[in-house]
C-alpha cells in the first residue's frame, strides 16, 4: 500500500508576544469559626508553615462545655434506665417459665419497656456525639499544608458564624504548588 509523505520542517514561529503572568496558590481557604466562642490562643501567625489538621487556634465556650457534660449525663442515666428494664425483662421472663407466675400482660409491658428505653438510650447517645461533634468546633485546624498569609485575630476576640464583620479569621495557601495564571487578548487567540 502507498502512503503519502510530508517533509517536517521546523521554522520560528511567526509572532511572538510577551504577556504579564501571576503564579497564585494553588489553593487558598478563609477559616472562620464555626460556634461562638472567645479566642483562647493563637498557634500561628503570618508566614508560619503548617501541616493538615494542626491546631490553628482554640476557642472558648463555657456553655458549650456544660452542654456537653448534660449530655453525657443524659445518656448515662438513659444507660442505667435500660439496664434495668433489660433486667426487669429477664427475671419475669424466667419466672414466667413457671405457669401462673406471671401474667403475659406483664411480660409484654416489660417487654415494651426494654425496648422503649433502649431507643431512649440509642437516642441519648446520639446526642452525646452530637455535643462531642460540635465540642470539636473548639479548635480550629488546617484543612491542608500551606501558609498562614494573614491574621485578624488576637486571643480574647469573640468570633462565631454569626458575627457581622465578614472578616475571615485567618488565610491559609497552599504555596508548595502554584497556578501560572496569564490573560491572553481576544486579538491573539486563534479562533
Amino acid at each position: 500500500s502507498r502512503y503519502e509523505t510530508g517533509k517536517v520542517i521546523e521554522q520560528p514561529l511567526a509572532s511572538y508576544i510577551k504577556l504579564p503572568g501571576q503564579l497564585k496558590p494553588f489553593e487558598e481557604v478563609n477559616i472562620y469559626a464555626r460556634v461562638n466562642g472567645f479566642i483562647q490562643s493563637v498557634n500561628v501567625d503570618r508566614g508560619s508553615v503548617v501541616r493538615k489538621n494542626n491546631i490553628l487556634l482554640t476557642l472558648e465556650a463555657p456553655e458549650i462545655e456544660s452542654q456537653v457534660q448534660a449530655a453525657m449525663s443524659k445518656y448515662t442515666h438513659a444507660q442505667e434506665n435500660a439496664a434495668a428494664s433489660k433486667d426487669k425483662y429477664k427475671r419475669l421472663l424466667e419466672a414466667s417459665k413457671e405457669a401462673g407466675a406471671v401474667a403475659p400482660l406483664d411480660l409484654d409491658n416489660a417487654l415494651s419497656q426494654m425496648k422503649a428505653d433502649e431507643a431512649v438510650m440509642m437516642a441519648e447517645r446520639s446526642n452525646m456525639e452530637a455535643m462531642n461533634n460540635i465540642k470539636s468546633y473548639l479548635q480550629v485546624t488546617a484543612p491542608f499544608d500551606g501558609v498562614i498569609i494573614q491574621r485578624n485575630v488576637s486571643a480574647g476576640t469573640l468570633v462565631g458564624p454569626g458575627s457581622k464583620a465578614d472578616i475571615p479569621l485567618l488565610v491559609l495557601q497552599h504555596l508548595q504548588k502554584l497556578r501560572l495564571e496569564v490573560f491572553i487578548p481576544e486579538a491573539y487567540v486563534d479562533k
